[in-house]
């Protein structure tokens, strides 16, 4: 499933999807060669997609130049998850 990532913050991370989520559903979000694991919090319509908040839980971070722009940014707003 296609996913549009739009922020990241300390609460977890929000973007779009093209179909719902029910909060509280497990997720894996595969970026470049990166995993972040966690659930839905809220699932909200808009326009033909689906505003989504997940609360990352863990991550698990790959080598490529992406994955490391990726642990900056979780460095910032999830440090408690990025070592």
């Amino acid at each position: 499933m296609r996913v549009v990532v739009h922020d990241i913050s300390t609460d977890g991370l929000c973007a779009t999807l093209p179909r719902p989520l029910p909060p509280g559903d497990q997720v894996q979000l595969d970026m470049a060669d990166s995993v972040l694991f966690g659930h839905v919090i809220f699932c909200n319509p808009e326009s033909s997609d689906f505003r989504t908040g997940f609360e990352v839980e863990r991550v698990l971070l790959g080598e490529t130049d992406l994955s490391h722009i990726l642990q900056e940014i979780l460095a910032a707003h999830l440090p408690s998850l990025v070592r």
